[in-house]
């Protein structure tokens, strides 16, 4: 998968090296990307600032499709094995017991 280079990084990274940016304006621009996610019937998963990138114009993009589900099917790009990878601090409590059955 191939995607643009975000100048600014990611979420975490571009928020400590502009503590004043706009957080209001960034969490518009991801409700918007997550809204627009789940219009297409896409569950990302796995959102966290590492998964948030910021482009030159400073705009929001979501990354990291590799735990996403659609509908019914998993999106297995990176799955490296039979456990779907997530990122425990960041996934929702009711996920941790469904994947509790993951071998």
């Amino acid at each position: 998968m191939v995607s643009p280079w975000m100048e600014n990084g990611d979420l975490r990274s571009f928020l400590h090296s502009y503590p004043d940016a706009d957080r209001y304006e960034l969490c518009a621009q991801m409700a918007d990307g997550v809204a627009y996610l789940h219009s297409q019937n896409i569950v990302h998963g796995d959102i966290k600032g590492a998964n948030v990138l910021i482009s030159k114009e400073f705009v929001l993009k979501i990354a990291d499709f590799g735990t996403s589900a659609l509908k019914d099917y998993t999106l297995a790009f990176a799955q490296t094995g039979t456990k779907p990878g997530m990122t425990i601090r960041w996934t929702a409590s009711y996920l941790h017991t469904i994947m509790a059955g993951y071998d």
